[in-house]
C-alpha cells in the first residue's frame, strides 16, 4: 500500500462499494424491505430460504441476478486477490527471518493482508447465511463486517509509529471514519428501527473513505508530493471537510433523482414480486 497505486486501488472499491449501497439502500426503501430479527431457514433439498431482515449486502436488480449472491462473491475474490498481492506478488509473505526476527519490511504487508482477510470473511459468512449453510444468528452479517472496519481503523491506528506530522494526520482523519463506519454497522444490529438512515450514512462514509485514499495517495506519493509543513498539514482537516461535504451534497442530490426517476417502477415491481412470494411462501414447511 505504500505507493499511489497502493492507495488508489482500495479507494476506487470503496467508492464503487458506496455507489453501489446508496443504490442498493435506495431500491430497498422502495420495496418496503425492512430489516427484522429471524434466521434463515431451508427445508429439505430445495433450500427454499425465508430471509427475516435484510442482509448487510445489497442483491442485484431482475429476477434472475437477484437469486445470485454476487457482492459476497465478488468481497471474497477481492480480499483473496488482495492477500495475494501483498504477501505473494511483492514476495514478503516471510514474517519471521532466517535470524528468528521479524522482518521489518514485511510486517506492513501483514497488515494489510489482515485487513483483506477480514473483509474475506465477511463475505464469507454473507454466503453462509444466504445459503443456510449454518444457522448463524441474525444479523451476523453485521457484527462480522463492523469487526471488518474496526480492524481495519484498528490497524491503521497502530500503523503511525515513525510517520511524518502529515502522513499521520493523513491516517489519523481516516481511521476516525472507518471507526464511525464499524459503530454504524454495529449499531444497526440493535436500532433495525433507523436501518435506512444508518445504511445512507454508512454509504457516504464509505465514499469518502475512498476519496481519502486518494487524497493520501496524491498527498505522499503524487507527482509533487506535499511538504511535511504545519501549513500542509493544516489544511487537510479543511479538505477533509470539502470531502466530506461534496458527498453528503451528491447524496442529497441522487436521492431526489433516484425518487423522481426510478422510485415508482421498483414499488411497482416489489408489489408483483411480493404477490408471487406470498403465494410461494405459503408452500415451504417452517
Amino acid at each position: 500500500m505504500g505507493s499511489f497505486i497502493g492507495h488508489a486501488v482500495p479507494g476506487s472499491l470503496f467508492l464503487f462499494l458506496s455507489i453501489w449501497s446508496f443504490i442498493g439502500t435506495l431500491i430497498r426503501k422502495h420495496q418496503n424491505t425492512k430489516p427484522r430479527r429471524g434466521l434463515l431457514r431451508s427445508s429439505g433439498t430445495t433450500c427454499a430460504r425465508l430471509k427475516t431482515h435484510a442482509p448487510v449486502w445489497y442483491p442485484c436488480p431482475g429476477k434472475t441476478l437477484s437469486k445470485i449472491p454476487l457482492e459476497p462473491i465478488l468481497k471474497v475474490l477481492c480480499a483473496f486477490v488482495g492477500v495475494l498481492g501483498e504477501l505473494f506478488l511483492h514476495q514478503t509473505w516471510r514474517l519471521i527471518g532466517k535470524n528468528g526476527e521479524f522482518v521489518e519490511g514485511n510486517i506492513n504487508n501483514h497488515s494489510h493482508a489482515a485487513m483483506y482477510c477480514f473483509f474475506g470473511l465477511s463475505g464469507v459468512v454473507d454466503l453462509v447465511m444466504w445459503y443456510g449453510v449454518i444457522p448463524l444468528p441474525p444479523m451476523t452479517d453485521y457484527v462480522i463486517i463492523s469487526a471488518s472496519f474496526w480492524i481495519e481503523g484498528f490497524l491503521f491506528y497502530f500503523h503511525l509509529q515513525g510517520h511524518s506530522e502529515i502522513s499521520v494526520r493523513l491516517h489519523v482523519i481516516l481511521y476516525i471514519v472507518i471507526f464511525i463506519t464499524a459503530a454504524l454497522f454495529l449499531a444497526d444490529v440493535f436500532f433495525t428501527q433507523h436501518h435506512l438512515l444508518f445504511s445512507l450514512i454508512r454509504a457516504v462514509l464509505i465514499a469518502v473513505q475512498g476519496s481519502w485514499f486518494y487524497q493520501i495517495a496524491y498527498v505522499l506519493y503524487g507527482p509533487n508530493p506535499w511538504k511535511n509543513t504545519p501549513k500542509n498539514v493544516e489544511v487537510l482537516p479543511i479538505a477533509f471537510a470539502w470531502h466530506l461535504f461534496i458527498f453528503l451534497t451528491l447524496s442529497f442530490v441522487f436521492v431526489a433523482v433516484f425518487n423522481r426517476f426510478c422510485g415508482k417502477k421498483y414499488t411497482r415491481d416489489n408489489q408483483l414480486d411480493e404477490e408471487i412470494s406470498d403465494e410461494e411462501t405459503e408452500d415451504i414447511p417452517l
